[in-house]
């Protein structure tokens, strides 16, 4: 996935809407990942392991949704 970087407002966005929001403390930048929804998803220091977090919730996402239509699609022909 991209993600599009606006420093100004310490958030990155990517193409499915899952935002990652950062400042600053003592330890260093802290991140932290909300679905398109606002539930949180993940926190950490390491950006790179909060993106694959996003990524992670965004497939299981769309398995679900594949999983809810392949049941309906299957009560409807019976």
């Amino acid at each position: 996935m991209t993600w599009a970087v606006n420093p100004l407002l310490h958030e990155a966005v990517n193409e499915h809407g899952y935002r990652i929001v950062w400042a600053e403390n003592k330890h260093g930048t802290w991140y932290n990942a909300y679905s398109p929804k606002g539930t949180h998803i993940e926190a950490g220091y390491n950006r790179d392991v909060v993106k694959l977090m996003c990524d992670k919730h965004w497939e299981k996402q769309q398995k679900s949704r594949a999983m809810r239509s392949a049941r309906k699609a299957a009560t409807e022909v019976a």
